[in-house]
């Protein structure tokens, strides 16, 4: 379900739009072209793909865990901890 333009969105700090890119897409993936009305997501299902989306880009930049152990191993587990920070601060746990 994660789409470039949305975790774009979300790197660039867009997040409300972002919020409002997941509902569109919750809709579209939703509704069928037999139904007449349209569908409306819960808060619940726009806050749990909201999760998806950031359990995703965590990871993502976080990397395999075999390129974790190589970036602890050529730059100190400091550096590493520094990298895991920023990431945290980039990507900060949806409330």
């Amino acid at each position: 379900m994660i789409h470039k333009y949305i975790e774009k969105m979300y790197l660039n700090g867009q997040d409300v739009d972002a919020r409002r890119a997941i509902r569109s897409e919750l809709i579209y993936e939703n509704t069928s072209e037999d139904s007449e009305a349209e569908y409306e997501p819960t808060e619940e299902e726009i806050q749990a793909a909201e999760a998806e989306y950031y359990a995703a880009r965590r990871v993502c930049r976080y990397g395999s865990p075999a390129s974790q152990v190589e970036y602890i191993t050529e730059h100190g587990l400091d550096a590493w901890q520094q990298r895991v920070e920023e990431i945290k601060s980039l990507f900060p746990k949806p409330e």
